[in-house]
């Protein structure tokens, strides 16, 4: 027999998997994502997000636009703000 916590494991990660697979699909159908949303979108990854960047640059580098970037790294924020602060 497996231990509790390999039980309570198994049903949590599936219970995740239920609850994200159903925002997810409200919120696509909704279209409260936009079209460039990438990373846990299903077929879209964070290479597709790459590979039409570099389209969209490559296309308005063609047509002599300006061209600015910002990059942005908002996991390490994430980490270090209380979760808890963040559920209230």
């Amino acid at each position: 027999m497996l231990p509790t916590t390999v039980h309570t494991s198994i049903v949590c990660k599936t219970m995740e998997k239920l609850v994200r697979d159903s925002l997810l699909q409200h919120m696509t159908t909704t279209g409260f994502l936009s079209d460039t949303q990438h990373g846990f979108v299903r077929g879209r990854s964070c290479t597709t997000q790459l590979l039409q960047v570099i389209d969209t640059i490559t296309e308005l580098y063609d047509q002599g636009a300006d061209i600015d970037m910002v990059y942005l790294d908002f996991s390490k924020a994430f980490d270090s703000v209380p979760h808890q602060r963040l559920l209230l």
